[in-house]
Parts: structure tokens; C-alpha cells; sequence
């Protein structure tokens, strides 16, 4: 049962996902967490809307949010 990404509301994801798939991005600050806000990554570096997306499709199944650590 695999997520559909289109259905993220998350303003980060779309503003990566809509920048043009070579763009990088910087994603120091943020991670991936999953519904129990549990951190699953933490960004490294910059990456682009490609990686990011082929990554969460590759991992992982249940729902999914990108937060800025504080």
C-alpha cells in the first residue's frame, strides 16, 4: 500500500517538488518525520527535488511529514 506523494500538503515539499528538478535545495534544518513525530532522516546538504522524491518513494509507506528542526 504504497503513498501517493502528490497528496503532500506540506508547503515545503511542494516548493521543492514545483522548483525544477535540478534546483538544489538546502535542507540543513529539516528532517523527515513520520505520523508519530518520530525523526526518520535529517537532511545532510543540499539536495534536489528529484532525489528528495525518489527517496521517499523508495523508504517509506505510511504518512509523512518534512519539519524544521528547531
Amino acid at each position: 500500500m504504497k503513498k501517493k506523494l502528490s497528496k503532500h500538503k506540506n508547503s515545503l515539499f511542494s516548493r521543492i517538488k514545483t522548483s525544477g528538478e535540478q534546483k538544489k535545495v538546502n535542507m540543513n534544518k529539516y528532517a523527515i518525520v513520520d505520523s508519530k513525530g518520530k525523526i526518520i532522516e535529517k537532511f545532510r546538504n543540499k539536495i534536489t527535488a528529484k532525489t528528495l522524491i525518489v527517496n521517499l518513494k523508495r523508504e517509506y509507506y505510511e504518512e509523512l511529514k518534512i519539519v524544521k528542526l528547531e
